[in-house]
């Protein structure tokens, strides 16, 4: 039997059973929007720890607080086309550089709660090959790659250690893996020609997407095992599966040519569920944690992107007011139902009973001129990775003391040219009333300056001027370091042009 809901997608009867009163709920908030960011409840505070103060992207954190990140360096020019960056991992006090498979690049794609980091690395330096690697500080990076595979790249681990990914042999199509410390890398089946690992939960299912019988666009797909299973889609001509929960419910889109990308949300033996975000949009649905709060972004044509949460009770939520050009963003989720993302260009943590917070609100001990742009991953424990004006910062919930200065953006004044004086400065607030600070410039030129610190023990500046002999692009560092010792840097890029 076929029922239909308000907008018109059929359903399975069954699934519909499955999900009580989502199809009222899915009608009912289906345009829902959230008001601007409101103050955060004052038991929630966060201090703040500088993990990078360069470009910094795709963060990961487990339960431990570890981040996993890749870091680029704009002054280092790439030597292989796709770029220059490198893999880190912060332990809980250092960051680490994870290393490379022989050639200059590594990049992270997930990171486990036992530490372990899944990535993907070039191989040579005059070329671009590349190929997956797990990375443990006990194991150091272990290629994962079968004997004649011309490429390969990692895109999530388990708690178990398992990696997927794809796989490319020379002359062939990409295909899925599964890699196990026990059973190496295995090719999962294809559909047809080339398939794609996109994740896999802890029972080892690996789900991602695989090209139709017959040349037809690729499809969703999982693997329980070496065989894929195509997950229905409403027969939309295009599907993808993004992510899966340990209770085997899977999400991701599909694409249909009369409402552009959908998204959906399947489950074992339930089938398919249309997500109910508003049509003639592209909606995605990109993560779902274990209780099954599904996030994603939804965009209406010529407006701007939107993050949602949907949940069973309430259907879809989409972050943000009426007008279009305001953009949100929904970038990770914990299993407390914590979610973070960006609200029109201010970090934030939604929670069921309190909605949207502006995280710059609860950081404590931070200079007025720091501003977190988006929260990019939360643990489960509620420690969060956000990126910032100083770079990657990580938010770590409860009160501060005893704790290294927290620094503003470096400002600079003048115009860049040779041998032409520039003046530079940032403020820093300290937690800790009694201690004293200094402060080094580093120029990026192999030059040094001690800083010129003003201002009270808790709350002030440093400044310094400096002059470049010649054309570059240099990276100029300020470290504030306090009386005990305790220390943070950031960073400024000056870019002097040749004559």
């Amino acid at each position: 039997m076929q029922m239909r809901t308000a907008g018109g997608v059929q359903h399975r009867n069954s699934w519909v059973r499955w999900w009580p009163g989502a199809l009222v709920a899915l009608a009912a908030s289906a345009t829902a929007a959230l008001a601007s960011p409101a103050p955060a409840p004052a038991s929630t505070t966060y201090r703040v720890v500088q993990l990078s103060t360069l470009w910094a992207y795709e963060p990961r954190i487990n339960a431990k607080g570890q981040v996993a990140f890749n870091e680029y360096d704009p002054t280092r020019s790439p030597t292989v086309s796709w770029g220059s960056e490198r893999a880190k991992f912060y332990d809980g006090n250092v960051v680490h550089d994870l290393g490379t498979l022989g050639g200059p690049v590594a990049t992270i794609a997930a990171l486990n709660d036992a530490g372990q980091v899944a990535g993907t690395s070039s191989i040579s330096s005059i070329g671009n090959e590349a190929h997956a690697f797990l990375w443990s500080r006990e194991t150091g990076m272990i290629r994962l790659a079968p004997p004649g595979a011309a490429s390969s790249g990692a895109s999530d681990i388990n708690r178990r250690g398992w990696v997927t990914g794809s796989v490319r042999f020379p002359n062939g199509w990409g295909q899925a893996f599964r890699w196990t410390p026990r059973g190496g890398m295995v090719v999962r089946g294809a559909l047809d020609n080339g398939a794609y690992g996109a994740a896999l939960n802890d029972a080892g299912t690996v789900v991602g997407e695989s090209a139709g019988r017959n040349s037809e666009p690729r499809l969703a797909v999982a693997w329980p095992g070496t065989t894929p299973l195509a997950l229905e889609t409403f027969g939309t001509s295009y599907s993808a599966a993004s992510d899966i929960n340990n209770a085997g419910q899977v999400v991701g889109h599909g694409v249909s040519p009369h409402s552009g990308e959908i998204a959906l949300l399947w489950a074992p033996h339930k089938g398919v569920l249309d997500l109910g975000l508003p049509r003639a949009n592209s909606s995605l649905a990109r993560k779902i944690n274990e209780k099954g709060l599904v996030i994603g972004s939804t965009r209406a044509y010529g407006g701007a992107n939107k993050g949602f949460i949907w949940s069973r009770e309430n259907g879809p939520l989409i972050l943000g007011p009426a007008d279009a050009s305001v953009e949100t963003s929904t970038r990770d989720l914990n299993n407390l139902d914590q979610v973070v993302g960006s609200f029109s260009g201010r970090a934030f943590v939604w929670t069921r009973a309190d909605g949207v917070v502006d995280l710059n609100t609860r950081i404590s001990g931070a200079p007025p001129e720091l501003v977190l742009e988006e929260a990019s991953a939360i643990s489960d424990n509620g420690t969060i990775v956000a990126k910032g004006n100083t770079g990657l910062v990580l938010l770590v919930p409860g009160s501060a003391s005893q704790q290294p200065p927290v620094a503003g953006p470096v400002q600079m004044t003048g115009t860049p040219r040779a041998n032409t004086l520039l003046s530079f400065s940032a403020s820093f607030r300290d937690v800790d009333p009694g201690d004293r600070h200094k402060a080094v410039w580093s120029w990026g030129d192999g030059s040094q300056t001690v800083g010129t610190v003003s201002g009270s023990r808790n709350v002030g500046s440093v400044s310094g001027q400096h002059a470049y002999a010649r054309a570059g692009s240099y990276l100029v560092r300020l470290t504030v370091t306090d009386s005990s010792g305790k220390c943070t840097t950031v960073a400024y890029l000056v870019d002097v042009p040749g004559m």
